[in-house]
């Protein structure tokens, strides 16, 4: 689906960090999830998978003034003492020096809320039902992208979003494991993807896209 068939949004965006590396959304995505933040201005965000904190920021940027973004990554020494087993090409994100270096210090990080876990047993019980937007961007294998997706959908508010990262044929996980749900489960039936991204999309019950 376009994204216009989403958000109708003419207003500026800011958009730092624009140079993408290994592990990071394009900037097409990039553009895409901070425009529906913008035009729907959610005041609680959380995202799973921190990497380099560049989405992160970006995300705190064009949210309200007062939001909070809430943003969950594995710690390199947990790396081999999570609930299930991390896939070969997951692992390269894991293992860095620190979470969220590309946001630490700069304007917007104040909204920014490091947390860190394994997202298959962190304890989310604080935040069910209370997020606005929840950004889906953690371990690529089915068993995470089915445990992320449980938890984003206890995790949204009445009215909330959920986006997906990495809905692009060379993560079949992620692919397979959203549209069998798509195919099975009434809940995600008007899931999306946004066209020229890999970014997958649950809109908030009730939308009709524009035409």
């Amino acid at each position: 689906m376009p994204l216009r068939n989403f958000v109708q949004w003419d207003g500026e965006l800011e958009i730092v960090e624009p140079t993408a590396v290994d592990g990071n959304v394009s900037l097409e995505a990039l553009t895409a999830i901070v425009t529906i933040v913008a035009c729907h201005q959610p005041n609680t965000i959380f995202e799973i998978g921190t990497f380099d904190g560049r989405t992160t920021l970006n995300l705190a940027l064009n949210a309200p003034a007062d939001s909070k973004v809430y943003t969950l990554d594995l710690p390199a020494s947990a790396n081999n003492n999570t609930v299930h087993l991390l896939g070969f090409h997951d692992l390269r994100y894991v293992s860095k020096p620190s979470s969220g270096a590309r946001f630490a210090g700069r304007a917007g990080s104040e909204k920014i809320i490091q947390l860190y876990g394994d997202s298959a047993s962190f304890d989310f019980s604080k935040f069910i039902g209370k997020i606005d937007l929840v950004f889906v961007d953690g371990s690529h294998t089915r068993a995470y992208v089915e445990a992320d997706t449980r938890t984003a959908m206890l995790l949204r508010s009445p009215g909330g979003i959920i986006l997906w990262h990495d809905y692009v044929s060379c993560w079949p996980d992620v692919i397979e494991t959203l549209n069998a749900l798509q195919a099975t489960d009434p809940r995600f039936k008007d899931m999306f993807q946004i066209a020229g991204t890999n970014i997958a999309v649950m809109p908030p019950e009730g939308f009709v896209p524009a035409t």
